[in-house]
């Protein structure tokens, strides 16, 4: 069910859409991490460069991630 804020037509997404996502830098959500180590696991798995990842270290110890590839 859509709601009036999000219309039906604009919550699909064509898989044309989502290859040319993949092809084009963006940030991207890489989730919690439960250590300081995840998160340059994943940035060094995708191979993302200086400056392509944000993290913020929640109070409960968690390390939201962000990675620019």
């Amino acid at each position: 069910m859509s709601t009036p804020d999000t219309p039906q037509q604009n919550a699909i997404v064509t898989p044309e859409q989502m290859a040319a996502a993949k092809g084009t830098p963006q940030w991207r959500w890489m989730g919690n991490y439960g250590d300081v180590y995840g998160p340059v696991a994943a940035a060094n798995s995708v191979r993302a460069g200086a400056g392509a990842m944000h993290t913020q270290i929640m109070p409960d110890g968690l390390v939201a991630t962000w990675l620019f590839y």
